[in-house]
């Protein structure tokens, strides 16, 4: 039971963590963005999911290559902070919202494979790295 609460806050404090990044992010992405078209400031919203897509693939070549397996870490980082960071709703509801469902559809496919495509090339680049500075030394 003390184990379930504890896990259950570190979900919370990452997710907290993840999702005020997100909102840093948003801020930042929105006052450059906005000046350039009205158009482009939907692109923020990609931003966040992007850099969380790179940083699983990161933190999915961390725990592989350095085994670990901490049910505490992987609840706090990838669960937490990484679920928070990301978020494929916010397109949708825009588009749901108008009553556009088949867009608010095509919308969850394209991010959510946008989202996998930059989590096996960031995996695969960072692998790719690391095998390459192991090389040289």
């Amino acid at each position: 039971m003390k184990d379930k609460i504890i896990l259950n806050l570190l979900i919370f404090v990452g997710g907290g963590i993840g999702a005020l990044t997100r909102y840093i992010l948003t801020i930042f992405t929105d006052d450059y963005l906005k000046d350039l078209s009205p158009s482009m400031t939907i692109a923020f919203l990609h931003t966040a999911d992007i850099l969380s897509a790179i940083l699983i693939g990161l933190f999915i070549f961390i725990c592989e290559h350095y085994k670990i397996n901490n049910t505490k870490i992987l609840a706090f980082i990838k669960t937490g902070f990484l679920g928070g960071l990301s978020s494929f709703a916010i397109l949708t509801i825009i588009y749901a919202n108008t009553h556009n469902y088949a867009l608010s559809f095509i919308a969850i496919v394209f991010e959510l494979t946008i989202f996998i495509v930059f989590t096996i090339i960031s995996y695969y680049l960072i692998k790719s790295l690391y095998n390459i500075t192991k090389e040289l030394k």
